[in-house]
Order: C-alpha cells, then structure tokens, then sequence
C-alpha cells in the first residue's frame, strides 16, 4: 500500500507550474514545533509536524503527504504518534494511514478521501499534521538532540495537484536535556556551600599562630 500512497500523491508538475504561477514562493512550510525544546531526561514531551502557509499561497488544502522524520534512537525514544485529523478521521475511512516506524525514523503517509470543499473548511491557514511523543535519556548531548524532517516525497493538494517539494520550507527541532529536581537542588545545594565559604571572612595568619601556640602552653 505505501507504494500505492506514494504514487498517488506524487506531485503532477505540470499542473503545479500553473497553479504556483499565483503562488507566493516558498510559502509553504513544514516544521516540526516548538522550538527549541527544552526537556527532563525520562518525561515525555510531544513534537508537532506543523504544516504552514499553503493556503495563503493559494494552494488550497492539503489532499495528502508523504514524508520522513529522522531522530537518534540513543538519545530519543518515540513511544507513539499520532495523526492530527485535519485530512479526515482514520476510524472513520475519511483518509488512508501508511506510516511506520522504523529504527531512527517514522514515515508518515496519509491520503485524505473528503473532496476539497470539505477539506479547505477543516483546514486552517496553519495546522499539526501529526504529533510525536518521544522520551530522552540521560544521555542527551549538551548540544542537543535533533529530530529532522530529512525527506520529503510529496505533498499532495485536495485539487489533485501537487507542490513541488523544493519549494517547501523544511525546519527540524533541537531537543536539549535540562537536569531533573532533585539534581538541580543538589547542584544549587553545592553552589551554596561554595559561595558561603568564598564569602567567610578569614582570619589572619598571625591570630591562628598566636591561637595554635596558646593551645600547647
């Protein structure tokens, strides 16, 4: 089947070239939100693929789309996805899901069944194609750990044509660990003990003699 999808939403340049000639280059976007992400090692948090600026180019709405997201598995954990139901429900048979999972990444294919008019009143100017919940491990980079949307084969409209996925915008997300309570109190604990002993007035070398020598008498 997903090679079904994929043919299916392949763009039709021909029909594109036409319909960008009205279209503001470059103003669709895909990107995957918020950013950055500031997260604790062992909580969940959830990553939106966010789809952007297609009916302001005069597009209309999105039909269906074909993509791939890439992430570290040593450092991310992806415990389920979700698709955002603005192409139609699943359960319902309003759209078709091909995605999968695979080590590192998750493609997410869906074609939506609703004819256009009903599509362009679901969707707005901006909206969550899907949304990912993913867990860090400790051993997240100080740099960060990124999640990419390295690939993208098509994005398909409800009229049938498709946009040129060179002229999509594509913007990943940095994910970098922030230590968990109880390190943080005992790293603010430490941080204390330090300044109040930097802080401590010291005493003169001559009163610790005179006090070391008053001792042995």
């Amino acid at each position: 089947m997903h090679r079904l999808l994929r043919h299916v939403l392949r763009p039709h340049l021909a029909g594109a070239v036409l319909l960008l000639a009205h279209a503001v280059a470059g103003a669709a976007s895909l990107s995957l939100q918020p950013t950055p992400l500031n997260v604790v090692p062992g909580a969940p948090f959830a990553v939106d693929l966010v789809v952007s600026g297609v009916g302001t180019a005069g597009a209309g709405s999105i039909g269906g789309f074909d993509l791939e997201l890439s992430f570290d598995p040593a450092v991310l954990t992806l415990q389920s996805f979700a698709l955002g139901g603005f192409l139609g429900q699943i359960s319902q048979v309003e759209a078709l899901d091909d995605s999968r999972l695979q080590a590192g990444t998750l493609q997410l294919t869906e074609v939506s069944l609703l004819p256009s008019a009903q599509l362009d009143a679901l969707q707005p100017n901006s909206f969550s194609l899907a949304t990912m919940h993913f867990v860090a491990t400790s051993s997240t980079p100080v740099g960060g750990a990124q999640v990419s949307i390295t690939r993208l084969w098509a994005l398909g409209l409800a009229n049938g044509t498709g946009l040129p996925v060179e002229t999509v915008t594509l913007s990943g997300v940095t994910i970098s660990a922030v230590p968990e309570g109880a390190t943080l109190a005992m790293l603010l604990a430490g941080l204390a003990v330090v300044i109040g002993a930097a802080s401590r007035p010291r005493r003169p070398a001559r009163e610790l003699v005179d006090e070391a020598g008053a001792v042995e008498s």
